[in-house]
Parts: structure tokens; sequence; C-alpha cells
């Protein structure tokens, strides 16, 4: 009789936890390598996602210096959103001890309270650490009022950014997102690294 996948779940797990294989990290690279053994793929139809509003690498490159030309905290914003790959949700829920500056990560919380890990250029992971300034409670990013940024208020940072920048299609931080996995995709990203942003 064919057991369930949980049965398998748990027996995978406890080898796993014998040989000392504990870490996301490590189990990532170690199913990469399995499903490459067993010649797995991802299904159809997830490679023939409807095409999505992205901006060119060019049209990014200006829009973040933009961004950078209004002030740090909104440079930075914008860099963050852009790099990570974050929706605008997991943005303002980054908590200023969810930076691990000296590994260049940054803990997300996603919208199910699950969490992940994502790596960060060492320069990004620098200008964060400088912008806490050494404040390791409340929000990555607080207003000018000393609190979190709303979801609304990064759609129009985001939208004015763009305005500014002159793009003429509409501009949202899932733009960001999608142009940002396009971009990496494009670079030759592999779809199991891609998980990590999506």
């Amino acid at each position: 009789m064919k057991r369930s996948i949980q049965d398998v779940a748990n027996e995978v797990t406890a080898i796993l936890q014998k040989e000392g294989v504990e870490t996301y990290d490590q189990t990532k690279n170690l199913f990469r390598e399995v499903r490459k053994m067993m010649q797995v793929t991802p299904p159809k139809k997830r490679q023939k996602r409807k095409s999505a509003k992205t901006i060119t690498k060019e049209e990014m490159k200006h829009f973040l210096k933009t961004a950078a030309r209004d002030s740090q905290t909104v440079g930075l914003i914008m860099e963050t959103l852009y790099r990570t790959a974050v929706r605008s949700k997991e943005l303002i829920d980054i908590q200023a001890l969810d930076l691990q500056s000296s590994q260049h990560n940054l803990l997300i919380t996603t919208h199910d309270n699950s969490s992940r890990e994502v790596t960060i250029t060492s320069m990004l992971a620098s200008q964060l650490a400088d912008h806490l300034d050494g404040r390791n409670q409340g929000p990555l990013f607080i207003s000018n009022r000393g609190k979190a940024f709303s979801v609304r208020r990064i759609e129009q940072l985001v939208s004015d950014v763009a305005e500014r920048a002159g793009l003429e299609q509409k501009v949202t931080p899932g733009t960001l997102r999608n142009s940002r996995i396009k971009h990496l995709r494009d670079a030759g990203m592999t779809e199991d690294d891609l998980a990590d942003f999506v």
C-alpha cells in the first residue's frame, strides 16, 4: 500500500536531522539536487503565466536614481522593494531586527504568516544598517511621524517617483516586484532560486 505524503515527509525529516541538514538553505540546495536527479521540472501551467506588467532594466535604473534624489529613505524603500521583490505589505512588516546585515539577509514575513530569507547585496545591507543607525526596534522603515508606513503610502511613493522619472505607464509596487523577477529570470536565474522571491 502506498504511503501518505505525510508519512514520507516524517521519514525524510528524521533522515535529514540525523545527517545534520537543518537550515533553510541546506534543505533548499538538497532538494534542488534531488529534483535534478529525478528529472522533475515545474508543471507547464507555471511556465505559461499571464504576462505581468514590468518596466525595462534601463527604466528601473532611472526610476531608482530618481527615488534616491528625492530622499535617502525614499531611495532605500524603492531599492528594497525592487531588490527583494517583496510586496507592499511584506515591506512595511519588515522589522529592524529582521535585517541580518552581516549575512546580507532580510527576513520577510509573508501574507500567510510564514517567513523566508531573501539575500540582498552587501551594499544594500550596509545602506540599511546605516539607515537604522543602531536602532533595533520597530519597523525597518518609519515615517516622519515615527510610525510604520501604510500600504497606501508606499503605493503613493512609488507612483510619485514614477511620475517624476517620466515613466509613461502606471507603476505600482507590484510592477517593481514583477520587473525584478523578470530581470533575474532574463539573467539566467533558475526557477528554484526564484522561489525565494515568489
